[in-house]
């Protein structure tokens, strides 16, 4: 089976501090997930262990052995399924910023392409298939072509 114009992205992080910013916030919120879930789940499981003390369990009855078991697997599949989340939310993040970073930057190209090659370097912008801000394009190209259409030769790139 063959993909038409499929190209693999050597650069995973196109605008890395923006994406790096994201998906810093995305693990710190799960984190801040994790520990409220697992202080709720640990403060059950004590008000467990008081009933059996207010009900003169021994120690070694098998009630507090249970609850010690059922502690140690809420918690490691909790991390488990949370370290799964991690992996899924930052993927979409990261496939998400793409459609967003990948026209700013286009645009900061585009720009600077303009700015250092002059009118020569002028070519329509387009962003891909998909992309965010699908206005711009249109958008700026308009605008050049106005500008182009009313400046003289001579003063179009002047500050």
């Amino acid at each position: 089976m063959k993909i038409k114009n499929f190209r693999f992205r050597k650069k995973i992080l196109i605008y890395p501090l923006f994406q790096l910013t994201l998906i810093g916030v995305n693990c710190a919120i799960l984190g801040i997930m994790f520990g409220v879930i697992s202080i709720q789940i640990s403060s059950v499981l004590r008000v467990l262990d008081q009933k059996g003390i207010e009900i003169n369990l021994e120690a070694t009855h098998p009630y507090f052995h249970f609850l010690q078991m059922e502690s140690t697997m809420i918690h490691t599949r909790l991390a488990w399924g949370f370290f799964a989340c991690a992996v899924f939310s930052n993927l979409a993040i990261l496939l998400i910023s793409h459609k967003v970073s990948g026209p700013i930057v286009r645009l900061i190209g585009y720009f600077r392409t303009v700015s250092t090659q002059g009118r020569d370097a002028l070519s329509p912008l387009a962003f891909r298939k998909g992309d965010f801000f699908g206005e711009l394009p249109p958008l700026v190209n308009s605008a050049f072509r106005i500008v182009l259409s009313e400046a003289p030769q001579d003063e179009t790139f002047r500050d």
